[in-house]
């Protein structure tokens, strides 16, 4: 098997389909679609295949349209790329955003959120 070839990223768009995909998914085509509508739909399927690769998306087509949906258990990895993605400050912990908390939480310090605050060693 090859190697996979992608096209230039776009980080914004693919940050922003990784975001909806966990806080308002699972998403159809044209759900990221709306999500990304400056991409081109060559450049979202790279997005899709690119965030799939990463083990942070999963797609679930069992039913008539295939839905894109968050990986279990993959959240903080998700959140890691995001912040990779668009350089947002984050948690040194859980690696939560101003944009994608991790619950009910404030800014302690620069990079720990209070739900962390007990668990940073």
């Amino acid at each position: 098997m090859g190697a996979v070839t992608f096209l230039p990223l776009n980080r914004a768009a693919t940050a922003s389909i990784l975001h909806a995909i966990w806080t308002r998914g699972p998403l159809s085509m044209e759900g990221v679609m709306e999500v990304a509508p400056e991409l081109r739909p060559l450049e979202i399927v790279d997005s899709i295949l690119r965030l799939n690769h990463a083990g942070v998306i999963d797609l679930d087509d069992t039913g008539v349209d295939p839905l894109y949906t968050e990986l279990p258990g993959r959240e903080r990895e998700a959140r890691e790329l995001y912040v990779t993605l668009t350089g947002r400050r984050a948690c040194r912990v859980c690696s939560c955003t101003d944009d994608w908390g991790c619950g009910e939480c404030d800014w302690v310090e620069t990079e720990l959120c209070s739900a962390c605050a007990g668990e940073d060693l």
